[in-house]
């Protein structure tokens, strides 16, 4: 993503503004990349400039392609405007909602809004993750069959790059109510130390840990690891509530 200083024309416009320059706001983002109506230049040959139409179902489609560091992408747009400064003459386009244009682009990578202040890449495999909404859930899971060993502590270098960037997203939703962080060690797996965010909330679990990933995927530095967990009874969990949150709801009407 790019920084941009023209006015959003539509809520994808605001989306992509904002999370072009605040990582909290990604999962904002995809929401609306998916729900909008995005427009695709339309080569197929010996049809008039810069007039829409409407598709008649097995209809095969010549789309635009654009190289971008030896790679293929279709590029997208977001409104006209953008789709108008792109192009250097009369094209024909298609508007088309994304949800049901993704599947169409299946295997491509994406670029939206080439040419503009703000714009996106996205590989075919975050197209895939987009189209079957796993984008959304949690990148792995681990159930431990039986109680195990672990090693807890405070980070001699807090991760405020991480920390930050979770409260704001933290903080757009009404249902969690803190977050702790700890150092965390378990010789059962093997891994390195790394952080442990704990999280206090009523919500959907997967939800949250899936959305809270995507903040991550713009903060975290190389190597960095970061795990969660919904806190409940365990001795971990005790553990993390003794420490200082990193995140706590404000009441309204109290200070």
């Amino acid at each position: 993503m790019t920084v941009a200083d023209s006015k959003p024309e539509n809520p994808l416009e605001e989306a992509l503004a904002a999370a072009a320059t605040d990582p909290a706001r990604r999962p904002d983002f995809y929401r609306a990349f998916l729900s909008a109506k995005i427009y695709v230049i339309d080569e197929r040959p010996g049809l008039h400039p810069m007039r829409s139409g409407v598709l008649e179902q097995g209809t095969e489609l010549l789309l635009r392609s654009i190289d971008v560091e030896g790679t293929p992408h279709v590029p997208v747009f977001s409104s006209i405007t953008k789709l108008q400064n792109f192009v250097q003459h009369g094209s024909r386009y298609l508007a088309m909602q994304c949800s049901g244009f993704l599947p169409i682009i299946k295997g491509s990578a994406v670029l939206l809004n080439p040419a503009s202040d703000f714009g996106k890449q996205f590989t075919p495999a975050e197209i895939a993750a987009l189209i079957d909404g796993s984008i959304f859930a949690p990148q792995s899971s681990r159930v431990t069959p039986q109680p195990e060993e672990v090693f807890l502590g405070q980070p001699a270098e807090y991760p405020t790059h991480v920390t930050e960037a979770l409260a704001r997203y933290f903080r757009r939703r009404s249902d969690v109510r803190a977050a702790y962080l700890a150092l965390f060690s378990n010789p059962a797996t093997g891994d390195p130390p790394h952080a442990l965010i704990g999280v206090d909330t009523t919500g959907p679990w997967r939800e949250i840990v899936g959305e809270a990933g995507l903040v991550l995927g713009g903060v975290c530095r190389p190597g960095e690891f970061v795990d969660f967990m919904q806190l409940d009874k365990s001795g971990v969990s005790d553990y993390l509530r003794g420490t200082e949150p990193f995140y706590k709801k404000r009441i309204l009407g109290l200070f």
